[in-house]
């Protein structure tokens, strides 16, 4: 009886060994698949990222577009700055020139202005 038990114990634990085997494969075709689909994701996350990227050079690049542009009209605007104080200072004199000229002049300035001669006709 022993021999009977050692083959039906041998039998029972190569069927067992075949049930794992046939378990694990499942268990690694299950894995393969899931695997494929994680490289499926990361494969459009590579893509996506990617894309980031090229959309982060294109806001870089227009970014330092602006800057440039800021710069230019900073500059324009200074020299605006500088044209506006010196119309205002030539508004200054004017004004300065105008009220002179709006004044009655000294009776001084009368007697020692030379007088014009007159035209002559031809």
């Amino acid at each position: 009886m022993p021999d009977v038990t050692l083959k039906t114990l041998s039998l029972q634990l190569v069927e067992f060994g075949k049930d794992v085997d046939g378990r694990l494969d499942s268990m690694d075709e299950r894995f393969g698949a899931m695997d494929k689909r994680f490289d499926a994701i990361d494969q459009r996350f590579d893509t996506m990222d990617q894309r980031f990227d090229a959309m982060d050079r294109r806001f870089a690049a227009m970014d330092q577009r602006f800057d440039g542009i800021g710069q230019r009209f900073g500059a324009m605007d200074q020299r605006f700055d500088g044209v506006d104080r010196r119309l205002e200072r030539i508004e200054t004199k004017i004004d300065q020139l105008a009220e002179v000229r709006s004044r009655p002049p000294s009776p001084r300035l009368r007697r020692a202005s030379p007088r014009r001669a007159p035209a002559r006709r031809k």
